[in-house]
């Protein structure tokens, strides 16, 4: 792991224990600056960082990432191509090169869509994150099996409800990979006054 992974796993784990500690899914992200010309380099500066609240704000939208994103203000676009984050549809919108994700054991997610796609993932099966979301599987299978855990609160298609077992599982299996506590970091090159 690098330099700037591990300060961004350390910001991404104390949300997530955050999270946890409101009752919440323990997922937490951070966005992290780069100052130097490659991962390896500069200093790693914190720009935002943020918890799913999927459950404490019954919000279909406030995703670890997406609360690191809010916390960090808006940005210039460009920023986001030197970056790294988990969603794969924000990913993907804002060609974003490298993924560091905690831990994918206790849920796989698409990462051989992004692999594909041209982006570097990197699992650093950390320690820690496998024992924090194992431990909430455990104490919390009836979240795992609710709506909650679902995208949205109530889904709909063509304008009705959907909420058969069948439709709900298949929903649940194609957004379990933004279930991690993982690094959000951004690297900007750096730019001549």
């Amino acid at each position: 792991m690098q330099l700037h992974d591990e300060f961004g796993m350390s910001v991404a784990l104390k949300e997530a224990k955050l999270g946890r500690d409101e009752g919440g899914i323990p997922i937490g992200s951070a966005l992290i600056h780069n100052t130097g010309s490659s991962p390896h380099t500069g200093e790693p500066i914190l720009l935002g960082s943020g918890h799913n609240q999927r459950i404490q704000e019954q919000s279909s939208i406030l995703h670890g990432e997406m609360s690191a994103l809010e916390a960090a203000g808006r940005l210039n676009p460009e920023i986001y191509r030197n970056s790294t984050m988990v969603s794969q549809g924000a990913i993907l919108l804002y060609r974003i090169p490298r993924v560091v994700i905690g831990e994918n054991s206790n849920f796989k997610g698409e990462e051989d869509l992004l692999r594909r796609r041209g982006v570097e993932v990197v699992v650093v099966n950390n320690v820690e994150c496998k024992e924090l979301m194992k431990t909430f599987i455990e104490e919390h299978p009836e979240i795992l099996n609710s709506r909650h855990f679902l995208i949205g609160v109530e889904r709909r298609h063509r304008g009705n409800p959907v909420n058969t077992p069948h439709v709900a599982s298949g929903l649940q299996s194609k957004c379990i990979a933004i279930f991690r506590t993982t690094i959000i970091r951004i690297q900007i090159p750096n730019r001549k006054e």
